[in-house]
């Protein structure tokens, strides 16, 4: 699977070093495997929205938004963010 928007990971990690490791494993694995394998991988961190939206709920409090384009085999990352039950309250 081609996955664009790494960029977007990239900088994240460099602003949050505990969440490097998480990430980088996030896209090697997605670069490695189909649409299919990759829902049923992520299955129990995967929710998706009416719009298509995908958003993954990595370890370490980190959430990857994106949009699976499964015909030509592209993920689109969209937004990394914090995941709501790590964000701080105050």
């Amino acid at each position: 699977m081609i996955v664009i928007g790494t960029d977007q990971l990239q900088a994240w990690w460099s602003r949050h070093p505990q969440a490097e490791n998480p990430l980088r494993a996030f896209v090697a694995l997605a670069r490695r495997c189909g649409a299919d394998t990759l829902r049923e991988h992520f299955a129990a961190l995967l929710r998706e929205d009416d719009t298509g939206r995908l958003v993954f709920a990595l370890p370490g409090g980190v959430a990857i938004e994106a949009r699976l384009h499964a015909p030509l085999g592209i993920l689109r990352i969209e937004a990394v963010t914090v995941t709501p039950a790590t964000r701080t309250k105050g």
